[in-house]
């Protein structure tokens, strides 16, 4: 048998609740959308491609929503956007450029008469659009321009004729209000269901009629229709299914699917068909149809009992986990089963999950008052030990073996993503439902954890960082007050699983001194802890050293100084009491030389010297790093010293550092980088120089000043000395322009110099690190969002600004405010009387910032 493929639903029972609740298909509802008014319309619209979400798949459906994009719309629902793509090119308007992504859009709909400009040139294509002009376009895209110019015209003639046709029903808003993203959902949705108005005479007997068409029907060629979903790939509601994958039986008629539907199985549904041609028919979108499907999910953590009502089997649950007053579901004498996927014969055994793990979905699809259909999701845990290129995946406690390969059906989902084996990783916990045949499996990854130590524990659970959870029935080890480490839950957020080798190096803390004060007979260690503080804590008069208890905390002082008073500096682990004192301390285990990994206990396994950061790879060097991973920043100043994450480091740049507790796939949990402030990072903000001045700092020492323009305001910043911001031997001057990086006191320690303003009349490229560019010459020629720039007479290159481009203005031929905020519609062509020039500041390929220079 071949893999399903295709993506399901994974659902995801609460345990705290019981869902009631008709379930959405894999047409998946985005988060801003699901549970909403406009669920239905963003589906139907989502699946006909006449409203997508943005980059990151939100409809923001209270937005506004601006001229093109609804133009855009218009000719989906015309089905027209082939003809879209030819209409590119010149447009009768001066503010959309033949580039503009709506070109073709609006030239098209300009030419079929449902939207025009401005009547002074422009069209205005990012302007939000009112409710009038939303409606007026939808009129005219279903042929009703005549009726609504007989009614008055625009604005009240269209909203007359809209509203009698339908096209206002859900739609809220007065018509001169800029409408929003979802209610132009409704007026589109309710347009493509709308009887058209089209011309049957012409001449002296032009004359226009009401057709039985739509444009749903005869311009997307798609039909909408009801029905029950009766069978799916694997599984009938009468027994087996001979329906490939991506086939559903509506009633009794077979279709092809663009998405997977199984979920909506035996429910009443409104579905769409698109008709590519004879005998090519596919269900684009399915919708279980309201109040017509009554149905109703009990987890196996509220399953009290199987009983007995009316004579008929019954299930008795609790509404909620806090309540002992319980509920009873009716089951229909002649109901069907679907176990874990698959039809099977009525078996209460099998509806039964007292002491299981999984949920039960009751669904009455004849609204009688009695659930028809039992849907029964049984799931034991696999804890990912090990997977094989084979499929194979061992249990990393029971040490089963669970092996999906090309023999079975599988399909493993991981939320709302299906993934392969192979995906799979070490302490991954497996949900897995299978079939009573064993020739079906659905499997749900987790992979979320909770990390701390059991401080209470009782019959029901433990008690983890003050929350309580639940012990899945696959972890037979024993979980103890004081039993400490990651914990991984399932799906229904229990533990599944432990890893306890985290606990020996949890609490990090450089070490800067160490010392013991003999009038007081107290041991002190100064630290710079995880959470980017420096503290003295003293410790008891014994305490844990590396392991061993009671040792003196003389003895540990002088164990950490290499003589009197000079303490060997490095990374340790600690703990403290309740009067945070300290009662152990570890020193890493010195495997640097060989690299070698111990999950057992605190390691040193590198020192890297001149290491190169790979931001493709996530490395220094060999060893990875990633969000979690804890990183020193220690420099020669104390008072420097900082807690970084992966976004201090710039790719191409190499860096000293010390890896410590680095796992078996070469992941570093904590770093010490010890060379950080060489450069400014690459995608820091220029500073456009105003002055520099001489200052007396926070602690009243004498240094330098900069003021400068830095992300659109004038901003004044100390630098740590009188050296640092110099051009060579002189200071730096007024429109000279600067990257910097500041200390953890927000004083500058060093810049990067990316234009002398002395050398203004000299063009240039420069390419300090790999992901940073600069360019500097002249703009022959300016557009809407892109200009093209020539250096040194060169061939020209386009370079697209995005809106958001922050610009500034250097003008040396003024003596008052030369250096500005300007915009970018303040950059123009090179002019040789203006000799004006354009700096433009490249990072990953995207402009990001821009100075106009004269």
């Amino acid at each position: 048998m071949n893999n399903l493929k295709k993506q399901i639903l994974s659902v995801a029972v609460a345990t705290s609740t019981v869902l009631s609740c008709v379930p959405v298909s894999m047409a998946a509802i985005p988060a801003d959308v699901q549970g909403t008014r406009y669920e239905e319309p963003v589906q139907i619209l989502s699946a006909l491609n006449i409203m997508v979400g943005d980059e990151n798949g939100a409809y923001r459906l209270d937005d506004t929503i601006i001229r093109s994009e609804v133009a855009k719309m218009a000719i989906h629902a015309l089905g027209l956007e082939d003809a879209a793509e030819s209409s590119k090119g010149q447009t009768m308007f001066d503010d959309v450029s033949a580039e503009h992504w709506a070109n073709g859009y609006i030239n098209l709909a300009v030419s079929q008469g449902i939207i025009e400009g401005d009547g002074d040139g422009n069209f205005r294509p990012n302007a939000p659009i009112s409710y009038a002009e939303a409606m007026t376009i939808m009129v005219r895209a279903t042929g009703y321009t005549v009726s609504a110019e007989e009614n008055g015209g625009y604005p009240h003639g269209y909203m007359k004729t809209g509203t009698s046709n339908g096209l206002a029903k859900n739609v809220q808003g007065s018509y001169s209000d800029k409408i929003s993203r979802g209610n132009v959902a409704y007026l589109t949705t309710n347009a493509l269901e709308s009887k058209l108005m089209e011309q049957t005479g012409f001449g002296s007997d032009g004359k226009y009629e009401i057709t039985e068409k739509t444009l749903l029907k005869d311009k997307l060629k798609v039909t909408k229709d009801t029905g029950r979903i009766t069978a799916i790939e694997n599984t009938s509601l009468t027994g087996s299914s001979s329906l490939a994958k991506g086939q559903i039986k509506i009633d009794n008629k077979t279709y092809e699917t663009a998405y997977n539907m199984n979920n909506l199985l035996g429910y009443n549904v409104t579905y769409y068909v698109k008709n590519e041609g004879k005998n090519d028919e596919s269900v684009i979108l399915a919708m279980p149809i309201q109040n017509q499907n009554n149905d109703l999910t009990i987890s196996s953590e509220l399953f009290s009992k199987l009983t007995t009502k009316n004579g008929n089997t019954a299930i008795e649950y609790f509404k909620d986990e806090n309540t002992s007053k319980t509920n009873t579901a009716e089951i229909s004498s002649d109901a069907t089963l679907i176990y874990n996927g698959k039809y099977q014969a009525m078996d209460k055994n099998l509806i039964d999950l007292t002491d299981k793990s999984g949920n039960i979905t009751l669904l009455d699809s004849n609204k009688n008052g009695k659930y028809d259909i039992v849907f029964v999701k049984n799931y034991e845990n696999i804890v990912v030990d090990s997977v094989s290129s084979t499929g194979k995946i061992v249990d990393k406690y029971s040490q089963k073996v669970l092996k999906l390969d090309d023999t079975v059906d599988f399909r493993i989902t991981k939320g709302l993503e299906e993934i392969s084996v192979s995906d799979l990783a070490e302490y991954d916990v497996l949900s897995v439902a299978a079939s009573l045949d064993k020739e079906l499996y659905e499997v749900e990854v987790t992979n979320k954890t909770v990390e701390g130590k059991v401080t209470g524990k009782d019959s029901k659970g433990v008690l983890i960082n003050g929350t309580k959870y639940k012990v899945a029935a696959n972890y037979t080890d024993s979980i103890d007050i004081g039993s400490e480490g990651v914990f991984y839950l399932d799906i229904d957020g229990k533990i599944a699983a432990l890893d306890g080798s985290t606990t020996l190096s949890s609490n990090y803390a450089y070490l800067m001194k160490a010392y013991y004060t003999k009038n007081t007979e107290k041991a002190s260690f100064k630290l710079f802890t995880k959470d980017g503080k420096e503290v003295t804590l003293d410790a008891n008069n014994k305490i844990k050293f590396n392991g061993k208890s009671n040792v003196k905390a003389l003895d540990v002082v002088n164990s950490l100084n290499t003589s009197e008073d000079v303490t060997a500096s490095q990374l340790v682990t600690y703990s403290t009491n309740a009067d945070n004192k300290i009662t152990a301390i570890n020193t890493a285990v010195d495997n640097s030389e060989s690299g070698a990994v111990n999950t057992d206990k605190f390691t040193k396994n590198y020192d890297l010297t001149n290491a190169k950061f790979s931001k493709t790879l996530s490395k220094v060097g060999n060893v990875r790093v990633d969000d979690n991973t804890v990183i020193f920043d220690i420099t020669e100043n104390t008072d420097d010293y900082a807690i970084r994450n992966i976004a201090m480091f710039e790719d191409g740049q190499t860096y000293n550092a010390s890896v410590y507790d680095m796992s078996e796939n070469y992941t570093a949990k904590v770093m010490v980088v010890t060379n950080s402030q060489i450069n400014a990072a690459a995608d820091s903000s220029i500073a456009v120089v105003k002055d520099i001045v001489k200052a007396t700092n926070n602690d009243d020492e004498q240094t330098d000043m900069l003021v400068a323009l830095v992300d659109g305001k004038e901003v004044s910043i100390y630098a740590e000395s009188e050296n640092i911001l110099v051009n060579g031997d002189r200071k730096l001057q007024e429109g000279d322009i600067i990257q910097y990086k500041t200390n953890s006191k927000g004083e500058i320690v060093s810049i990067r110099l990316l234009l002398d303003i002395t050398a203004k009349n000299n063009e240039f490229t420069l390419n300090p690190t790999d992901k940073l560019e600069i360019v500097y010459g002249k703009v022959t020629k300016k557009f809407s969002n892109s200009v093209n720039v020539s250096v040194n007479n060169s061939n020209t290159v386009n370079y697209t600004i995005p809106a958001e481009t922050p610009v500034y203005s250097v003008d040396t031929t003024k003596s008052k405010n030369p250096i500005t905020v300007a915009e970018i519609s303040d950059i123009q062509n090179f002019d040789s009387d203006e000799n004006n020039r354009i700096f433009i500041k490249i990072y990953d390929d995207i402009v990001s910032e821009i100075v106009i220079v004269k």
